[in-house]
């Protein structure tokens, strides 16, 4: 986007009102909630991921908003993976023993 003059506009400068990354953070947020990723204890870093989404929408042309936003929604991602890829090699190693309490595993 140019502005009128014929020089870029400048990184920091709002464009027209948009909501794209803002609409996509809190589904992302949604849905990770949804699979229970997500608690109370988390608060800070969701306000701060849809808040950076938010910016990204006002100022997208703003390079340091996005490596923030990029890396806020990595660190959200990772929130409760690591318990649940230890919760799925447990149940997977349960099931190989054949523990009585073993969910079921593949095809019948």
């Amino acid at each position: 986007m140019q502005a009128r003059h014929g020089f870029p506009l400048h990184p920091t400068t709002p464009l027209p009102s948009s909501t794209v990354q803002a609409d996509a953070a809190a589904v992302t947020v949604a849905a990770m909630r949804e699979m229970g990723r997500l608690g109370a204890a988390d608060t800070a870093l969701v306000d701060a991921f849809l808040g950076l989404a938010e910016a990204c929408d006002t100022k997208p042309l703003d390079a340091a908003l996005w490596h923030q936003y990029m890396a806020t929604e990595r660190d959200l991602r990772a929130v409760g993976g690591a318990d649940a890829d230890a919760d799925a090699a447990d149940a997977f190693l349960r099931y190989l023993r054949g523990d009585d309490d073993a969910p079921p595993f593949g095809g019948a």
